[in-house]
């Protein structure tokens, strides 16, 4: 049961809530699992953690609906494309190269050796999140959004230096963007994808993915707010991706608060608080509202965000577990990030970014050099 208070509520002297706990309406099934967010050990550099650590504890945890968010704070490794397609000359600047080994080492963590065929092991299940955008696909902000030259390096702008706050779409329809998270889902699960020139590119990848979150705490705040243009891109996303992967379903509207439904720092006061859950809750009832989506349905599968402070929660602590074998971490195909380093700084291609290594040429990633079919 959710319990939200409304700033008009709150004026109330004393408001009295009556549950009948005798008759069952529906039963409910819950699963614990965990979000993995894109961070440097992921992509095994020796930078913020131990990835021997990260893959083994992942690969035991057993859990269902495992989520992946890849990260505003790494444009390099978690944006498709950087650049926007020039089918008359350069082609598309699709480039996954370190995307691959990191979703790889997730994805085989948590369903098995075959992940990349299809399968996922004992029943388990992944929710990927595609929350970070190409920059070009907002109106000018005034401010460089220029990815850092080191993909792992930490961003002392901070993590959200690469996103375009508070500015409208170049596409209010989101068809542009709809259509790139069409070709991430085709690359990741369907074997490959088509870029924006009509040129065909093989991943030799099938993930299973039962579902996908569009985006993440309105972290882009982009106009109209209050829920009204992610609706709007929901839609597109749902429309686009059905033609790639129709199995896979659509989860949001992924936020944790704010005065539009966006993520801030902890109110200041009660009132400030029942502002903030009111205006949540406006953001979601606009989204559940099916006579604000293009085909008059509401949307299957709802996200929030929550999380929890205090001193209650600093207190809680789990029961220990008995300590568990090493799991053996599969054998890396990409290049390591000490060698990224090396080359990043090597003359630039001829649509102006790094040259990356090149992977084996067994599965996924590799930058693309396309041009328009004639």
């Amino acid at each position: 049961m959710l319990g939200c208070i409304t700033p008009a509520l709150a004026a109330s002297s004393s408001i009295h809530a009556a549950v009948d706990w005798t008759t069952s309406l529906r039963n409910v099934s819950t699963a614990a699992t965990i979000e993995v967010d894109v961070m440097p050990h992921l992509g095994r550099t020796p930078e913020g953690g131990s990835f021997t650590g990260y893959y083994t504890a992942l690969s035991n945890l057993g859990a269902a609906y495992v989520r992946f968010a890849p990260w505003v704070g790494y444009p390099r490794v978690v944006v498709a494309e950087l650049e926007k397609a020039d089918c008359s000359g350069r082609g598309s600047s699709w480039n996954t190269t370190l995307l691959d080994q990191v979703v790889s080492d997730f994805m085989t963590a948590v369903c098995g050796p075959r992940a990349a065929d299809g399968e996922c092991d004992g029943g388990l299940s992944v929710v990927p999140q595609l929350s970070t955008m190409p920059a070009w696909m907002y109106e000018d902000d005034g401010t460089d959004h220029t990815p850092l030259e080191d993909p792992w390096e930490y961003p002392d702008k901070g993590m959200d230096y690469y996103v375009v706050h508070r500015q409208p779409l170049r596409d209010p329809s989101c068809r542009e963007m709809a259509r790139y998270a069409a070709r991430y889902v085709g690359w990741y699960t369907m074997g490959g994808m088509t870029d924006e020139c009509g040129v065909r590119h093989e991943s030799a990848l099938r993930y299973k993915w039962p579902l996908l979150s569009v985006l993440n705490e309105d972290e882009y705040n982009t106009a109209p707010e209050g829920g009204v243009q992610y609706t709007v891109c929901w839609d597109a996303w749902r429309e686009e991706i059905a033609k790639v992967n129709p199995q896979i379903k659509l989860v949001g509207p992924e936020i944790a608060g704010g005065p539009h439904g966006i993520r801030e720092a902890r109110p200041p006061s009660s009132l400030a608080a029942h502002s903030s859950l009111g205006s949540q809750l406006d953001y979601t009832l606009y989204f559940l509202n099916g006579s604000h989506h293009a085909d008059g349905q509401p949307p299957p599968f709802v996200s929030l965000h929550l999380a929890l402070s205090g001193a209650a929660a600093a207190a809680h602590t789990e029961p220990a577990r008995p300590p568990r074998a090493p799991v053996a971490c599969p054998e890396r195909r990409l290049a390591r990030a000490s060698q990224v380093r090396r080359t990043i700084s090597s003359p630039a291609s001829t649509h102006g970014a790094p040259r990356w290594p090149r992977r084996s040429r067994a599965r996924g990633s590799r930058w693309l050099r396309a041009r328009s079919s004639s």
